[in-house]
């Protein structure tokens, strides 16, 4: 069976102000266009998730709140995640892994480092960055999402909109 999880790095968000804490930070406005060019790419792509599970750091929220209605799904597909804010490999992993087995199609938006090392981990690829709004489509061919770990996953795309 083919699992698909697309890992979505939230847009470019603007620095943190003095009164207010890092998951606040909001997108700017280059970011509001790239989480804007995100949705349309996915779009594109036909790549219709079955839900998108997201931190639940401001601007991964706005992220994600874009990527929806650009492939005009409802927000009730909009599942948010404490534990996604800064999350390490292993917290990943242990959220993937307990992703329910009707999800094919899956949009993880949240943070680096924790994304990029955890691409690299599942897929067993290096990659350069994982830049704001930047995609990566991963494939497996598994059983159950319980079954993902390390190099069980396959780069099949990587996307950066290109407003950095």
């Amino acid at each position: 069976m083919t699992f698909k999880l697309y890992i979505v790095r939230h847009a470019k968000a603007l620095d943190k102000a003095v009164d207010m804490t890092d998951s606040q930070r909001e997108l700017s406005t280059t970011g509001l266009r790239q989480a804007t060019h995100v949705g349309q790419y996915l779009k594109s792509e036909q790549m219709i998730p079955n839900v998108i599970m997201c931190s639940t750091a401001n601007r991964a929220v706005t992220t994600a709140n874009i990527i929806a209605e650009q492939l005009k799904i409802s927000a009730d597909s909009l599942i948010l995640k404490d534990t996604l804010y800064n999350a390490s490999v292993r917290t990943l992993l242990k959220l993937v892994n307990v992703f329910q087995p009707g999800w094919k199609n899956v949009v993880l938006v949240a943070h680096n480092p924790g994304l990029h090392y955890f691409i690299e981990y599942i897929t067993g690829d290096v990659l350069d960055k994982l830049g704001t709004g930047g995609v990566a489509e991963i494939w497996f061919e598994l059983d159950d999402w319980e079954m993902v770990s390390q190099n069980t996953g396959q780069l099949k795309s990587y996307y950066k909109p290109d407003l950095q």
